[in-house]
């Protein structure tokens, strides 16, 4: 021990302990601030090698204390390196789990100093389970196989190994039959997350810590990757600010959470904001999660259902230290939606992923490590189960558009609605399964709480979709109402993505302008729009692709179709260019409408009818076209 202050005050050693039979601890000056040592024996350490401080620490409880961790050349503080390794200057009840990392530059003996410096007049610190051991890193320059000395930065984890597996990577280690090792950290920062497969093989004698990224100013919905966790792992006493919330299903809203005692189970969703411009790092500390987390009405979290929409949402979470695939695994889904909702706080918008689909906006239907999520309880007994078997390597931390795969994907389009940095996504799937009601292949919208995102939906059999299963387009094509909610007044865009869905005509038409513009030809559109608007702002055409003569018409250059109390002409080619003499017929042969429609791709003309037969007649320079439609 070093007293460097020179009061009457140093470390000793107690039987307060984190692990029997005592801790070192040293006690309180009321007017000197603590300025005191204590170092280990000398460690014979390698150049070359990166070594790992572990530790445990705590205050009396009710007292701030302050702690650093540094190395050097001898038991002395002037021979310390002066940057520490480890150092907390907010120290706050129970005990904390610690670390720091080293390496010297030259072979030699070295000694690990721990620094008191707490303020005048506090209480008590304590220092226990101080180890110092030898690090490997994860690589992963060969491929993902743990037991391949070529992965690791110091070679294979032994029984002793301080094992560290950081992000950013291409590969991810899978653990291939049982294995020991001294202490494990699946790290995590603003470019992704790390990954650990297969981890119910693992066995880790000291501490593992499992960390997750949050970036300040957004929500984040997160929950644990270690299971004996308290809401404690996501507080910093206070500095920063943390404000914490849990979604209620009875109420459908959201509650403020202040007790840091209560736990984090396995499966359970948490909302947290850390205050703007400050970025923080999680430490989940303790063993992992290694079996299937099933929740029920009766489970810790419990599965809730109050009522049929808007009720029956739950926020929970991915428990494992890795990402988990939403179409891989048994996911045994009892009185529960197929349908999966995540918050991407980059996009100010929920993306989403339908397992039954197999679309949405979640890329790949990847949730990622420490993520939360919505599902939705349908029924009285819902259950669901969360599969170990779903595990995946991804360090997919930060939502982008859905990437398609070809040959698990149907036939489906994308819509974005774009304002600054913030946008939100639906699709419209075709199925031969699907229907036009509301089935199992379509999913809610579920709206951003909070921020100043577009959102836009599609109105489906009087539901609000973000993913809208229909049945396959036909020649009489498929129309689709859209609606936008802007969130700040001003020019807004959509842009479609048209790449699954071949041989397809797409035409936007804007009720408030007018305009009718080809998605195919031009996959953006911009438009001025403010918040308040009514909602209901665009429709959706879709068409097979005229590919040559057809039997409705000498001109193969002109389509007929009616829709929401229209009559709509769609043309291409020169037939596109022409004007068209438009005049429609009831059964009796009566005129109904008589008009001229002008150049244009698709021609919108309203009918005053409904739930009747019509027959239709366009007569241009290319011929004569004529088809009877059904105006609901």
């Amino acid at each position: 021990v070093e007293n460097t202050n020179a009061d009457f005050y140093t470390w000793e050693t107690n039987t307060l302990s984190f692990s029997a039979p005592n801790s070192a601890r040293i006690g309180w000056n009321s007017s000197m601030a603590m300025d005191d040592w204590f170092f280990t024996e000398g460690l014979q350490l390698t150049v070359g090698k990166t070594y790992e401080i572990l530790f445990a620490y705590r205050s009396g409880g009710g007292y701030i204390e302050k702690l650093a961790v540094d190395w050097g050349t001898a038991a002395s503080s002037t021979a310390m390196s002066g940057t520490p390794v480890f150092d907390n200057n907010n120290i706050d009840g129970g005990w904390y789990s610690g670390n720091g990392r080293f390496a010297p530059s030259t072979t030699g003996v070295y000694y690990v100093g721990f620094h008191g410096y707490s303020d005048a007049d506090q209480l008590y610190l304590y220092v226990d389970d101080v180890k110092v051991v030898g690090t490997t890193t994860w690589t992963g320059t060969v491929d993902n196989d743990w037991d391949k000395p070529g992965n690791w930065s110091d070679g294979v984890p032994d029984t002793s190994s301080s094992v560290i597996i950081p992000p950013g990577l291409t590969s991810y280690p899978t653990v291939a039959g049982p294995t020991t090792i001294g202490a494990l950290f699946v790290e995590s920062d603003a470019t992704g997350d790390a990954s650990l497969l297969n981890d119910d093989l693992l066995t880790v004698s000291g501490t593992t810590t499992v960390q997750r990224y949050i970036s300040g100013g957004v929500w984040h919905d997160l929950s644990a990757s270690a299971k004996g966790q308290t809401l404690n792992s996501l507080y910093f006493n206070g500095n920063p600010n943390v404000w914490l919330t849990q979604y209620d299903e009875p109420t459908n809203t959201r509650t403020y959470l202040t007790n840091l005692n209560n736990p984090m189970d396995p499966g359970a969703g948490f909302e947290i904001w850390v205050a703007t411009g400050n970025n923080v790092i999680l430490n989940y500390r303790g063993a992992l999660q290694i079996t299937d987390v099933a929740l029920t009405l009766f489970s810790t979290p419990p599965l809730s259902y109050s009522g049929p929409e808007p009720f029956g949402y739950n926020l929970i979470g991915n428990p494992f230290a890795s990402a988990v695939d939403l179409n891989l695994g048994s996911w045994w889904l009892t009185d529960v939606s197929t349908s999966f909702w995540v918050w991407d706080p980059g996009a100010g918008s929920y993306k989403d992923w339908n397992t039954s689909t197999v679309t949405g906006s979640l890329a790949g239907g990847i949730v990622p490590m420490g993520q939360g999520f919505f599902v939705q309880a349908t029924g009285t007994a819902p259950s669901l189960t969360i599969p170990m078997g779903a595990r995946v390597h991804s360090s997919q931390a930060f939502y982008k558009s859905a990437e398609a795969v070809k040959g698990d994907t149907p036939v489906h389009m994308m819509l974005t609605a774009l304002y600054g940095n913030a946008y939100d996504e639906m699709n419209i799937a075709f199925l031969k399964q699907a229907g036009e009601a509301f089935d199992i292949y379509d999913t809610r919208k579920m709206f951003a709480f909070d921020g100043n995102t577009p959102q836009i939906y599609s109105e489906q059999s009087g539901e609000q979709l973000s993913i809208n299963g229909l049945p396959m387009i036909t020649e009489a094509g498929i129309s689709v109402k859209i609606g936008f909610v802007a969130g700040t007044d001003g020019m807004q865009k959509l842009e479609a993505g048209l790449d699954n869905l071949p041989e397809t005509e797409v035409f936007l038409e804007d009720l408030v302008t007018g305009d009718v513009q080809s998605l195919v030809e031009q996959p953006a559109y911009k438009f001025e729009a403010a918040v308040g608007d009514e909602p209901i702002r665009f429709i959706l055409h879709f068409n097979p692709m005229v590919t040559g003569i057809d039997d409705q018409t000498a001109n193969s250059e002109v389509w007929i179709y009616a829709y929401d109390g229209a009559v709509f002409v769609r043309s291409k080619g020169k037939s596109a260019n022409e004007k068209k003499e438009t005049r429609i017929y009831d059964m009796y042969g009566r005129t109904v409408v008589q008009t001229t429609a002008q150049p244009s791709t698709l021609n919108r003309i309203p009918v005053d009818r409904t739930k009747a037969y019509l027959i239709v007649k366009v007569v241009s320079e290319s011929g004569v076209t004529t088809r009877k439609v059904f105006i609901h």
